[in-house]
């Protein structure tokens, strides 16, 4: 795909679940006989953004108890900005949704936002499928360093980061019959990173669960190109019904 052809949006339905860690074989002897690619290696960092209120803003409307539903229904929303294999993305906000809430289903609209930044330093060497998860976990920090200048954008946006997700795994890319939905299965584990002032992370909180998502991507142009609407009924139906149904519970 040239320069030319790469789309800047598109839209992700995810659905997520967990499984123990003695299933892992058995799923993956299946996915051996019904995928005739290969598996990839794969690590992708995600910081949560949470909004950031002018003092002023923020004095008047901790003050004043009538903000309280205003301050509470936007506290859930949320921004991300997403990197993998060298791409760095922002993952627009999904609705609010009621506290506790965990839905196993996530539709998000993604924007590539790597033509707005540098580019980044010499890309650190090649992933093995045979020892992603034995990997220390500063050595798979490297491979997904945000693109210089993200920080700077989503401060312009009055965004500033929250906290971060490290997930590094398998993937595998599933059959489609639509030329513009991608399918993807991936098993990982998540690392939790807490972010210090200077937006580094400081502390990360490794997990021994193992993670299963399916993940169909809608690609459409930014403009006039799909309409939203139509963007999430495609992705949706074309999303692999049996292999997203199966052992779907809240996960990461």
């Amino acid at each position: 795909m040239n320069a030319a052809e790469v789309q800047r949006q598109h839209t992700q339905v995810s659905a997520m679940g967990h499984m123990e860690p003695l299933h892992v074989g058995s799923l993956l002897d299946a996915l051996a006989r019904m995928v005739h690619t290969p598996a990839e290696a794969f690590v992708e960092r995600d910081t949560l953004l949470h909004r950031c209120d002018d003092e002023a803003a923020q004095a008047l409307e901790t003050s004043d108890t009538r903000w309280n539903n205003v301050r509470r229904a936007r506290d859930q929303i949320r921004l991300s900005v997403r990197t993998e294999h060298g791409m760095t993305q922002l993952v627009l906000p999904q609705p609010p949704v009621p506290p506790g809430a965990a839905p196993s289903v996530a539709i998000r609209t993604v924007v590539i936002v790597d033509v707005l930044t540098p580019a980044p330093d010499m890309p650190p060497t090649p992933l093995e499928t045979t020892t992603i998860f034995a990997m220390p976990i500063e050595e798979l920090a490297e491979h997904a360093q945000h693109r210089a200048g993200w920080d700077e954008l989503v401060a312009l946006l009055q965004w500033a980061p929250e906290r971060q997700v490290m997930r590094y795994g398998l993937r595998y890319v599933l059959p489609s019959d639509h030329p513009l939905v991608l399918h993807e299965l991936r098993i990982f584990r998540a690392t939790d990173w807490s972010i210090d002032a200077s937006n580094r992370p400081i502390e990360w909180t490794p997990s021994s669960q193992i993670h299963v998502r399916v993940v169909s991507t809608l690609r459409s142009d930014v403009g006039p190109g799909i309409p939203k609407s139509q963007q999430d009924e495609t992705a949706l139906h074309e999303a692999p019904a049996k292999v997203a149904g199966r052992d779907r519970a809240p996960g990461s």
